[in-house]
């Protein structure tokens, strides 16, 4: 199995602890789909791969991929925050 380095553009949507300092987070984008990648050390307090995969956050993301499993996260440029797609799934019924 080749891993490549690939930038997906995308929003992740949903991420979950995994292992002791890892997350888990679901991305969702254009081309690829959604898959799954592992964003290494995102619950250390310094981290800023943490802020960049927090839910509802868009942008460009650079994984080594093989397209089958986990990915995981090398690096991000460009993400941002999408508060208002927050704010309207909590107050509608």
């Amino acid at each position: 199995m080749v891993r490549e380095l690939c930038e997906v553009q995308g929003l992740i949507f949903k991420r979950k602890k995994y292992k002791e300092a890892d997350v888990l987070a679901k991305i969702m984008t254009k081309d690829h789909g959604i898959f799954t990648i592992d964003v290494r050390g995102a619950l250390r307090p310094k981290s800023r791969l943490g802020a960049a995969t927090l839910n509802f956050s868009y942008g460009k993301y650079i994984v080594n991929t093989n397209w089958k499993g986990i990915s995981t996260l090398r690096t991000f440029k460009d993400v941002k925050q999408l508060d208002q797609l927050y704010c309207l799934l909590y107050t509608s019924p």
